[in-house]
């Protein structure tokens, strides 16, 4: 069996770390053979003081990269 599809989310918030982010984009793209191995593409971003968080999730689901930037 093959899966093959794409749930995107347009808009949401989550806690991680006590901290409110908001969903900026969150893509789970399924491609290929059973059991899946999904592609992230997450950006989620959330504001202390007056600067703003930016999370940025992606690649492989089994090995992803996590990024911070402000």
């Amino acid at each position: 069996p093959k899966l093959d599809g794409k749930f995107s989310h347009r808009r949401g918030n989550f806690v991680l770390l006590d901290r409110v982010l908001e969903l900026q984009t969150a893509n789970i793209l399924f491609e290929g053979p059973m059991p899946p191995s999904p592609f992230l593409n997450v950006i989620a971003e959330t504001k202390v003081q007056d600067t703003t968080i930016t999370v940025t999730m992606g690649g492989n689901a089994g090995s992803p990269t996590l990024k911070l930037s402000s």
